[in-house]
Parts: structure tokens; sequence; C-alpha cells
């Protein structure tokens, strides 16, 4: 049994802004809490089969390693990501609205592993990690695009 979770929200930003800080993983810790240190162990950053390491705080303490299965920069990004017995599959999409200097982020995750009863608790706690990560994602990619204009 796999749990999915989606989760999607607007920067007022343009695409390129939005994938400026979202590539830069050593600094995911800035956007939101529920990330620590994080780096690249294998291969050329966002390239296909390359890997990175990044701690996990929320909603428990895992070292999470991250591989690339796919990236179209700045739009489509797919990582699987596995630790502490948990695995999931997450799809990232960031796609330009039609209003000028906006930008759509969604996420897809299907998180597999544990028990049936470990599962059940797990869409809640997830979600709250994406709606973080990603609200940090946004607010930080607005100051940017507002930096950029100056």
């Amino acid at each position: 049994m796999e749990v999915k979770v989606e989760y999607s929200t607007v920067a007022l930003c343009h695409v390129s802004d939005l994938w400026e800080v979202f590539q830069d993983i050593q600094n995911w810790r800035r956007l939101s809490s529920v990330f620590g240190d994080a780096g690249w162990v294998h291969g050329k950053p966002w390239e296909r089969g390359s890997r990175f390491c990044v701690e996990l705080n929320y909603p428990k303490h895992i070292d999470l390693e991250v591989v690339v299965l796919k990236c179209h920069a700045p739009h489509e990004v797919v990582l699987l990501c596995h630790g502490s017995g948990f695995a999931s599959e997450q799809w990232l999409f960031f796609t330009p609205r039609d209003v000028e200097d906006e930008t759509q982020i969604r996420t897809e995750s299907a998180v597999v592993g544990g028990t049936d009863y470990l599962r059940e608790q797990v869409a809640g706690p997830v979600r709250q990690l994406l709606e973080s990560w990603f609200d940090g994602l946004k607010m930080e990619a607005e100051k940017h695009c507002s930096l950029v204009a100056l």
C-alpha cells in the first residue's frame, strides 16, 4: 500500500527565480526548519542518477538519500527518496501561469514502507512537511525575484 500526498501553491515570481532558489539544496535549511544539512554525494547536481543526502528534522530525525530520476530544469524534477524503512517518489512541477511572473509549485508524493499502521499515520506529517518546504521556497523565491529586479 502506498500513501499519496499532494500540495500546491503559487509563487509571485518567474519560474527561473524559483529554480534558482530550489536548486541550491545546501540552503534548503533556510527555507524550512524541516531540513538540516544537505549535500551532493554522487554525480553532477540535478543530472539523472545523481544523489544527495539531506537531514530531515520533521516529522522525526531521518537522514535521507535522494536520487534524481528526472530533471527538466526549471520545470520538472522527479526524486526517489529513502531512509528509515520508508521510500517515496516525489514529482515536483514548477509551472508558469498565464499571469506574468507567477509560478505554480505543485508536488505529488507516493510513500511506501513501514507497516500498514505507520503508512496510515504518515500522510498528515508528510503534507505538513511539504507545506513548510514549499511555502518557504515560495517566500524565498519571491524575495530573490525582488532583489534581482532592483
